[in-house]
């Protein structure tokens, strides 16, 4: 037996004893990992242990166990989805069972696995499952994962589920002690405390005002927990908003014993409350930025209420006076051994209230202007003596002299503005108080804003690299090709060396995709991988780090799991890596995570490093984020809002890939076609721009196509993306260029006038369509109508006749009945795209189809309407391609068929991949434009062809009558 059968029969067995141990013992009610001293043997030395009903884990067996676990369910799963149908009863309750088993064993060790509760959630609405027996198994998985995101969700859904189905009333008891049992095993649990606000908004009001003592008995046992006063905060706003809102209907504020008197004295006993706890512990920043927000609440939400309402309260919150007070008694004990920060914690906090008070509410203040002045200086002050440990006879101004050069007064000054950066300036606290200004002043406070770096990145130095090796893995669409680019060129730029052999590297990065649940599959998958890899393979230093969307998404997620994440940077934060890395490196910490979503970054400044060999092709980014907001998509949370790159920054970029040889340019952007950009680029033939030109640039703007509407505003005027494709088109005209991914609304016709008109801009299209049903497109928010969209295809048709078209489509999306379906099928067949992306939905978290939506399409009733699209696009490109037979095509060669280095392959202006076989003798190089007339099209994938002669784009171009239209 070879050593991979013997393993295999090792995790195999590893998986049977555990089912064994469930099936003997029913009543296990905890389970939680050890560390076994012991070799598994597959006898004696079993590891696992049970006592008292509590099962333990031995956690270096959980890898092999969980891939196996994970291995066998996907073969159940896929048995299921295509051949439930045509098995026994016997056999498909027997295929059931061990999908149930396999399901189970997979939650216990990772309850995050989406795949296997959607599976549940199947086999719930099949009635598989009891909905009981489900919170029971949750119950158990919480007692090893009480802070699993999907797990609560998933238990609102059960409930929800069953609630609705069977008419029964919630016994919220049984889940409110649920939510407190888990919440004390793991602290700070948020996903906890959401869950037990979840239930109490469906209860009734003496069932809310009674979690208010329980918190308060939680709060005073758990000082530093933020979570219990994020949750009384939730209480307290929810009931003042319930007492206002139904403040017309009195009947219900009497039947809820809810009344306006009432409501106050809750607000002035939480005051009462929180003045004790900070009275008691005045060290805690919690209990400060509880007091804080809930005086920020009264002050902007209830207080101009109870003033216009003329009502009499009790609440202790009327004054800067009595602010200040409260304030002043606390620093009354300076013997405190914690003084200083209990200081800092309240000055903060006055802080805060002074700059609301006077900004928002100064015609009401009751100090004089100078008196906050003057307090303000002080409390500022105050903070930076404390956090730069300066002398007394140090003042603001001496230190921020822009005149001051000694490098000691340099070095303080950077100190200074790293450790108090969240502290407004005097001129940034009165800069909104128009009537107390002058237009000097207020120009001089709008010329001193900048941006700065957080102080843990901006303080480290960037050449800490010392040539160590980074391997980088990249998953998903073009866009993160092209990122990858330009983390090679940051990492390079501080000393790291990008490695081509994984087994050298010190530090690996996944470039990660979100935009499906198994793309992320993908990644836990390689993450299992590789923390065993550092176990077995000894490299226990090795880095790990998740760049990219995934990363956005997950965020501190991937820090907490077991997989052992040393560092978490999202899509606008890959400048920092060097900074992070070398606060692991240093020992400052042991994680590192950068997910801050950016409004202006578009790495415009960055060289990318190529790493292919290929010079042939290359992508160039010009945008990146969207505005669309889809129902079903997560980019807009992973990527950010829009923002364009300036255009002569991308001018630059072609430039300098034209002079390295490039013969093909891909354009980049998540709506590649909404760019926009507002400054004038330079123009390429002429740097002595005259005023006509000028003048046009800046009277183009972007506006939906007919027919077509967005959610979003207009962006301002600017360079819009035709212009941008007409600059970059006259760089160099035997360059290609293409771009992806557009958006349907943004396809003006002098877009497609200028594609027509331009030789070297291919012509072929990507026109993501989703589905071809109305209504489904609208519940999806794509902004356009089945008719909109077809009249577009037609205009491509008309302007440019043998244009390809490719597509986006998504199966099974929320509410997709089978008449939607069949729309889709209809306006594949009419379309005839020759290159489409054809998914199964997936649900994202975050998303409006997450949050209001219902995923209700089974999963197999998905599956089999994606066949049914897929085997329809494949039915038109193969009659697409025998029609090619005859023609002849520009094509691009860019490399060798991987099935014979004797074959060359290219692609044609058409993005069609064609072969040209038996090349030995023929003097042809890779980057060359060839001539090549099509011998064979059967093949769903590529084409076959013969070579006529060398050309070029302008050569070719002549030849068949400027218009493209070929033989």
């Amino acid at each position: 037996m070879s050593k991979a059968e013997s393993k295999l029969q090792e995790s195999k067995k590893l998986y049977e004893d555990l089912n064994l141990i469930f099936i003997k013992n029913p009543q296990i009610n905890e389970i939680g990992f050890i560390i076994s001293t012991k070799e598994y043997d597959g006898q004696e030395n079993k590891p696992f242990v049970l006592v008292d009903n509590k099962l333990g884990f031995s956690f270096q067996w959980m890898t092999q166990l969980y891939s196996y676990a994970f291995t066998y369910f996907t073969e159940l799963k896929l048995t299921f989805d295509k051949k439930m149908n045509d098995l026994s009863e016997r056999h498909q309750q027997l295929l059931v069972n061990e999908l149930l088993q396999a399901t189970r064993n997979l939650l216990i060790i990772n309850a995050e696995n989406i795949t296997a509760l959607n599976q549940r959630k199947e086999f719930i609405n099949l009635k598989y499952i009891k909905h009981k027996d489900e919170i029971t198994l949750l119950n158990l998985i919480f007692t090893k994962h009480p802070k699993s995101g999907e797990g609560w969700a998933h238990r609102r859904w059960v409930l929800t589920d069953y609630f609705k189905k069977s008419g029964d009333h919630l016994d919220h008891e049984i889940e409110l002690s649920v939510c407190k049992r888990v919440a004390e095993i793991y602290p700070k649990n948020y996903y906890a405390w959401t869950h037990r606000w979840w239930l109490l908004q469906h209860l009734s009001i003496d069932i809310i005002l009674k979690d208010l003592e329980f918190t308060e008995d939680w709060i005073k046992r758990n000082i530093s927990d933020y979570c219990g006063y994020h949750h009384r905060y939730l209480i307290l706003t929810h009931l003042f908003n319930r007492c206002y809102n139904n403040n017309n209907n009195s009947s219900t504020m009497n039947q809820e014993n809810l009344d306006e008197m009432r409501i106050h004295k809750i607000w002035e006993n939480e005051f009462n409350f929180i003045h004790k706890i900070i009275n008691l512990y005045p060290g805690h920043e919690s209990s400060w930025s509880y007091k804080r927000v809930l005086t920020l609440f009264w002050l902007e939400v209830a207080q101009p209420i109870v003033f216009q309402r003329n009502i009499s309260t009790t609440v202790p919150i009327t004054s800067l006076q009595q602010e200040s007070k409260f304030v002043d008694s606390i620093l009354e004990d300076i013997d405190s051994s914690y003084y200083e920060q209990q200081k800092s914690f309240a000055q903060r906090y006055l802080l805060s209230i002074y700059e609301l008070k006077f900004t928002k509410f100064k015609d009401s203040v009751d100090f004089s202007i100078d008196q906050i002045k003057n307090n303000y200086s002080i409390l500022l002050e105050d903070l930076k003596k404390y956090y730069c440990n300066l002398t007394t006879n140090t003042t603001i101004n001496n230190i921020f002299s822009d005149n001051n050069n000694n490098n000691n007064n340099n070095n303080l000054k950077e100190s200074v503005r790293e450790k108090i950066k969240d502290i407004p300036n005097l001129n940034e606290f009165l800069k909104n108080n128009q009537s107390y200004e002058s237009d000097e002043s207020k120009s001089k406070i709008e010329s001193e804003e900048e941006y700065e770096l957080p102080p843990y990145l901006s303080s480290l130095p960037n050449d800490k690299g010392n040539g160590r090796k980074v391997w980088i893995e990249t998953y998903g669409c073009q866009m993160n090709v092209s990122d990858e680019e330009v983390i090679c060129s940051i990492m390079k730029s501080s000393g790291y060396t990008i490695s081509n052999d994984f087994k050298s590297a010190d530090i690996v990065f996944l470039n990660t995709c979100s935009i499906r649940e198994n793309a992320e599959a993908k990644i836990w998958l390689r993450l299992t991988e590789l923390r065993s890899i550092r176990r077995k393979q000894g490299r226990p230093n090795l880095i790990v780090g998740v760049l990219g969307c995934m990363a956005e998404r997950l965020k501190e997620k991937l820090l907490e799991s077991d997989m052992k994440v040393d560092i978490v940077v999202g899509p606008d934060a890959y400048r920092s890596l060097p900074s992070l890395l070398a606060t692991l490196e240093d020992g400052e910490q042991q994680t590192a995570i950068n997910v801050i979503l950016s409004a202006d970054e578009t790495y415009a400044d960055i060289k990318p490093v190529r790493k292919s060999d290929n010079q042939v092709s290359a992508f160039v980014s010009i945008m990146r984020g969207c505005n669309n907001m889809c129902s079903y998509c997560i980019v807009p949370f992973t990527r950010g809002r829009e923002r364009s790159r300036p255009v002569e920054s991308i001018l630059r970029e072609v430039k300098d890939l034209s002079d390295q040889g490039f013969k093909e340019i891909t354009l980049l952007g998540q709506n590649v076609n909404s760019f926009n950009y507002y400054e004038e680029p330079l123009d390429n033939n002429n740097n002595n721009n005259n005023s006509d030109q000028k003048t046009k640039l800046e009277i183009e703007s972007l506006k939906p196509r007919d027919g077509f509407k967005t959610i979003y505003k207009s962006p301002k005027k600017g360079v819009t993306f035709t212009k941008l494709m007409e600059l970059v088109s006259k760089v160099d005209p035997e360059i290609r260029i293409r771009f992806t991914s557009p958006h349907p609304k943004d396809f003006p016709d002098d877009l497609l006038e200028l594609i027509k008109n331009q030789p070297n801009i291919c012509k072929q299209l990507h026109i993501p369509a989703q589905s071809g049903s109305s209504k489904v497109l609208e519940t999806m928010r794509r902004g356009y109508t089945r008719e909109s969209y077809i009249e577009l295809i037609d205009s491509i048709k008309r302007v440019l006749p043998g244009c390809t078209i490719s597509s986006d489509f998504i199966s099974g999306f929320c509410g997709e009945t089978e008449e939607d379906h069949n729309d889709t099928i209809s306006l594949m067949e009419y379309v005839g795209y020759e290159n489409a992306f054809m998914f199964m939905y997936s649900l994202r978290e975050k998303t409006h189809a997450h949050r209001q939506l219902k995923d209700d399409v089974p999963t197999t009733l998905k599956n089999s309407r994606l066949t049914q699209v897929v085997d329809t696009f494949y039915k038109k490109l193969k009659e697409k391609n025998q029609s090619e037979i005859g023609k002849h095509h520009l094509v691009l060669i860019d490399g060798f068929s991987r099935r014979s280095e004797k074959d060359f392959v290219g692609r044609t202006d058409t993005n069609k991949k064609v072969v040209i076989n038996n090349i030995e003798n023929q003097d042809i190089k890779v980057g060359e434009y060839i001539i090549v007339e099509i011998i064979k099209g059967d093949s769903e994938v590529t084409l076959k062809g013969k070579p006529i002669m060398k050309s070029s784009i302008d050569h070719f171009n002549n030849i068949y009558n400027h218009e493209n239209k070929f033989i």
